[in-house]
């Protein structure tokens, strides 16, 4: 009971082995048979044909009263001699053109017309026994017919001996590999047993990789993808449990500060007061809601991973739109926001809300963090390039003038949580903006990248889409 509950594919898949292992074995000794049958019977017909060739040499043709008839040249000790077989009975008879018997054993069967052309074998019951016959027709002169048979008693029982000695050895050999069949299968299965025993009692938070040394390689590959995947997993939430910890602190730092603006507005009883408090705290209620909108714009990349449908979308219109929703920010910040490239209609191969939000977070960040206030007036650019090469990628770039990053910055700014240097306007930034844009384009098969400003010390976010 232990090995079946163990082990519980084992007899199926014996079964699913000896089975067609046994019919194979039946059919192969089925054909093993027949084909010995076969050539046995053979060589018995060939040696009752050389006793009917050698009884027709001994047949005469003599006068009695006138009248030609036939007659047999054999002494009854050369006749013993032919009908002699210590296993088996054989008979003979002679027959005259017409069919009427002359000598021999009465009774044997006669073919005629079977034996015009060529020997004619048959087989039939005679005095009880199983005969084999053969009827030789002698056409020269004298024209007469000879019929040698001969019982089947020897040959059957080699035929049953030949199966006996087939058979046995066979099933003995059979059960001996049953045997070994059902140990080796079941060392092959103990790894996918003990796999078994060790997830059912592995506690849901032990992600460690299994310890499984099998023999076989598919079992081995199994184990090594399973650990594989224990690896991704165990990844994934620490991921998920670093985040979850990034929220709570990105939540708590707005709340708390909500909570102490508005605790400050209620000890202070100057209207004042009370209305810089109630700024304070639409400032502080904006990043929450920010930071959440970002968190909802994450969620809506993993789960867009296996569903997201990519159409044809037309880049300079949702360009132009977005633009018009940022113009009133803008200009409230003194930023010089303009597009280059948009009065040609171009198409691109895209999904449009994962296309709005990287333009809303490509310029919220190039706001935030992309804009030099100290000389002049900021500049930031939203230009589209492409080529005259129909295959060419299209590039969607966000042109900035502010202090550009190293190398080692523009790695760091593509993580989750990292924030760009603190400015008045970057204060309410959570570090998710790149984040976003980096997911988004990678489920629209685009590619994003940051690079220098050629014609300032600031930056370009470039993302590259294949065209419709």
């Amino acid at each position: 009971m232990i090995e079946q509950y163990r082990f519980p594919s084992l007899k199926k898949i014996l079964r699913h082995v000896f089975i067609p292992l046994s019919i194979t074995w039946i059919l192969g000794t089925a054909t093993t048979m027949m084909v010995a049958s076969y050539f046995l019977q053979k060589a018995h017909d060939r040696s009752l044909l050389d006793d009917a060739y050698l009884i027709s040499s001994r047949i005469l043709e003599a006068d009695e009263h006138n009248e030609k008839k036939i007659k047999l040249n054999l002494t009854s000790q050369d006749l013993s001699t032919v009908l002699f077989d210590p296993v088996e009975s054989i008979f003979f008879a002679l027959y005259d053109p017409k069919g009427k018997w002359v000598a021999g054993h009465g009774g044997l069967t006669l073919q005629l017309k079977e034996a015009e052309k060529k020997p004619a074998f048959t087989e039939y019951d005679y005095q009880g026994k199983s005969l084999r016959s053969i009827t030789l027709h002698h056409q020269t002169e004298p024209d007469f017919y000879v019929v040698m048979a001969q019982t089947t008693t020897g040959r059957d029982s080699m035929l049953k001996n030949l199966l006996y000695i087939s058979i046995l050895p066979q099933i003995f050999i059979l059960l001996l590999l049953l045997l070994w069949l059902r140990k080796m299968i079941r060392d092959d299965l103990q790894p996918l047993s003990d796999l078994e025993d060790n997830m059912r009692h592995r506690d849901s938070s032990n992600l460690n990789p299994l310890n499984l040394d099998a023999k076989v390689s598919d079992i081995q590959k199994l184990a090594n993808s399973f650990n594989s995947l224990m690896s991704r997993i165990q990844e994934q939430v620490k991921a998920q449990r670093e985040f979850s910890g990034n929220i709570a602190h990105e939540m708590r730092t707005p709340l708390t500060g909500i909570r102490a603006l508005a605790e400050y507005g209620i000890k202070n009883t100057s209207p004042e007061v009370m209305k810089d408090q109630l700024v304070a705290i639409l400032g502080t209620q904006d990043k929450a809601s920010r930071l959440i909108d970002q968190l909802i714009a994450l969620a809506l990349a993993d789960e867009a991973r296996n569903s997201i449908v990519l159409k044809s979308v037309a880049l300079d219109e949702v360009v132009r739109n977005t633009l018009i929703r940022f113009l009133p920010r803008a200009d409230a910040l003194g930023i010089d926001l303009g597009g280059m490239g948009l009065d040609t209609p171009c198409n691109i191969k895209a999904h449009r809300p994962l296309l709005e939000g990287i333009l809303n977070n490509l310029i919220d960040n190039a706001m935030r963090h992309g804009c030099d206030f100290s000389n002049q007036k900021s500049h930031i650019t939203v230009a589209i390039v492409k080529t005259i090469y129909a295959n060419e990628l299209i590039q969607l770039r966000v042109i900035d003038e502010g202090a550009g990053l190293s190398n080692e910055q523009k790695k760091q700014a593509l993580a989750r949580w990292s924030k760009g240097k603190k400015t008045s306007e970057s204060a309410n930034g959570s570090g998710l903006g790149l984040s976003i844009v980096s997911d988004y384009a990678r489920l629209m098969n685009a590619q994003f990248t940051l690079e220098d400003n050629p014609q300032s010390k600031g930056l370009v976010a470039c993302v590259r889409f294949l065209p419709a």
